[in-house]
């Protein structure tokens, strides 16, 4: 599973241990449309989480930020929208994203888009931020 370090600003890929409410769900989903039997393919003796971790804590934010403000007309930002979440990530996610923004060209130093972050947000959606400064700069 990808899991996003605020601290370093790096992905990574890892292995986590499957939450209690996932394998309950998994076991839930098990014969719902025809027999069949559930073989867990984990050890049962490990210690486990009740709850999977929600992503937005795991996940690198600039995309969502930059679409926040594109959408919002610059309005808005993570760091205010993150009252409406109920699972908010924290400052320093979001201060990270803001800073790649700043740091990518897209924010002027008043957190105002810059004119190719203006350029950038009349793009189509192409799926990621990467790929929308990939086409800009292309």
């Amino acid at each position: 599973m990808p899991i996003y370090d605020a601290q370093t600003g790096t992905t990574i890929l890892t292995e986590l241990p499957a939450s209690d409410s996932t394998i309950t769900q998994r076991i839930g989903r098990l014969a719902r449309t025809q027999e069949g039997e559930y073989f867990p393919l984990y050890n049962p003796h490990v210690e486990r989480p009740d709850f999977t971790t929600p992503q937005i804590y795991q996940t690198e934010l600039s995309d969502v930020d930059f679409e926040l403000r594109k959408s919002s007309e610059e309005k808005d930002s993570l760091a205010t929208f993150k009252q409406w979440l109920p699972d908010q990530p924290s400052q320093a996610i979001i201060v990270r994203a803001r800073d790649r923004l700043k740091k990518l060209g897209i924010l002027n130093y008043n957190e105002r888009f810059s004119d190719d972050g203006k350029a950038i947000a009349k793009l189509p959606d192409f799926g990621s931020l990467s790929m929308k400064i990939s086409v800009y700069f292309g």
